[in-house]
């Protein structure tokens, strides 16, 4: 259940960090829209959705110590986002649908490790 739920929910509130936290590539782009129509405010919110609805599948699913996994997830994956963006000079709007689709991958990687260690 966790491995359903958890790795696209981490994704979606990394790529808010993203978007607010790297300039865009293209003006008029997707990548501007994205960032253009987030406010700080939503960064907030989808951090604290993102923690507070993993704590609530943890529980549900009796795996409460993988809730740790997270920020090891945001971390590493802030990498290459620097790095493609400045490559680009920015990032665009494929650019945070190739870093979702990264994340999720290592979002499951690192569940699938940690609860064979649980």
């Amino acid at each position: 259940f966790a491995l359903l739920i958890l790795p696209p929910l981490w994704a979606r509130g990394f790529a808010v960090l993203v978007i607010k936290s790297f300039p865009t590539a293209r003006p008029g782009g997707m990548g501007e829209f994205f960032q253009k129509s987030a406010r700080p405010a939503d960064l907030a919110f989808a951090l604290a959705s993102a923690l507070l609805l993993s704590l609530g599948v943890l529980s549900f699913a009796d795996r409460l110590p993988l809730l740790f996994l997270m920020p090891l997830v945001f971390l590493p994956m802030l990498l290459p986002a620097r790095r493609i963006s400045r490559l680009l000079g920015g990032l665009t709007g494929d650019c945070y649908g190739a870093l979702i689709e990264m994340s999720e991958l290592l979002s499951l990687f690192l569940l699938l490790a940690g609860m064979s260690l649980l």
